[in-house]
């Protein structure tokens, strides 16, 4: 279950992405003619803020940011400045865009800085004095990075993992072995080029779907995204390698007792419970059922909600590249994850259209 699977896209995606982009490195951005104005030094006033300020702009702490290029290690954390700088040099190679000066240090925030604002690559370009290309390149590797070291981050539990967070679960509203809450929410996109009536919701934009499903602490130990937003919930979850593995090994993979707890959307299984069909003539256990059941669940809403509020660019893509659109969101899961291993927390529910 540590394996990340981003939903069979090689296959059901390539047809549309190589449509919607002539090579791996466009920058689909449309901005007016106007007079370049860079900001100088951006790099030493980010060092001017105080914890407050630098939380404020990058939506999670500076310990959190200095965890991930290797700088401060006061929970145990994979090395990534030196994978990062291996990537530089493997990249520098390949791209002459004059990034081979951007420090690991340098490159974090950038990305940061890309997924919690809605900032285009062109003002990204000018706030760290960088060219618009070496923007791109940065963050696409920082991207990469992250979705390759995404199982260090969003893990299956293990069997004592599971009874614990059981133990959790049903501390709350006495629901026995819940190990985790499932959802889907739209990640707002801009209008495909081809196949774009895929990608109309029911609440009529364009989307894709992430899948996620958290632990008691809203941490995602599972994801699945990339279908187009008119695929309905139960579908996504039958493509999933979730699903898949519940399916060909319910031993290993809630140990023959554990559940997850999913709204009417999705199907009743034996590891996914889902509240009685309300027609009007629930019974008063049946109601209570339902009311424990939605206090249960509604954690993994609560997780969306913080995703999207930390980070920003979930709340809409003008990129028309959906594989890219796709790196981001599996990086901002991750992110996520993270953050809340440093107790890094948000003090609120920053978005209103959560699952919409």
């Amino acid at each position: 279950m540590e394996k990340l699977v981003l939903m069979e896209l090689s296959r059901s995606l390539s047809p549309l992405i190589s449509a919607s982009s002539s090579s791996d490195d466009d920058i689909n951005i449309t901005t007016q003619r106007r007079k370049r104005i860079r900001i100088m030094h951006y790099m030493d006033t980010i060092t001017s803020y105080s914890d407050e300020e630098f939380k404020q702009h990058f939506r999670l702490k500076r310990e959190t940011a200095l965890k991930l290029i290797g700088i401060h290690t006061s929970i145990p954390f994979p090395y990534f400045i030196l994978d990062l700088l291996e990537l530089y040099r493997s990249s520098i190679k390949a791209y002459k865009g004059g990034w081979n000066h951007i420090t690991a240090e340098k490159a974090i925030y950038i990305t940061i800085w890309y997924l919690s604002n809605m900032e285009t690559f062109r003002q990204i370009s000018d706030r760290f004095d960088v060219t618009l290309s070496c923007a791109h390149h940065v963050i696409n590797v920082v991207l990469d990075f992250l979705v390759n070291n995404s199982s260090k981050f969003i893990k299956w539990p293990s069997e004592q993992e599971a009874k614990e967070e059981a133990y959790y679960f049903e501390k709350k509203k006495g629901i026995a072995n819940v190990i985790g809450a499932i959802d889907g929410c739209h990640i707002k996109i801009h209008r495909p080029v081809i196949h774009e009536q895929d990608y109309v919701n029911r609440k009529g934009y364009h989307s894709i779907i992430l899948q996620g499903v958290v632990d008691s602490k809203m941490k995602f130990i599972d994801i699945s995204t990339g279908h187009p937003g008119s695929v309905h919930d139960a579908r996504v979850l039958r493509k999933s390698y979730m699903y898949n593995a519940a399916v060909e090994n319910y031993q290993t993979t809630f140990f023959n007792k554990y559940r997850l707890v999913g709204d009417s959307a999705y199907p009743s299984l034996k590891w996914l419970v889902v509240p009685y069909k309300d027609n009007g003539h629930l019974s008063d256990e049946q109601r209570d059922y339902n009311y424990r059941h939605s206090v249960t669940r509604i954690i993994v809403e609560h997780a969306f909600g913080a995703l999207k509020g930390r980070f920003r660019r979930l709340r809409y893509f003008e990129n028309l590249k959906l594989t890219f659109i796709i790196k981001c969101v599996v990086a901002a899961c991750v992110l996520h994850n993270i953050c809340l291993m440093g107790n890094d927390i948000t003090e609120k529910i920053y978005d209103d259209e959560i699952n919409e």
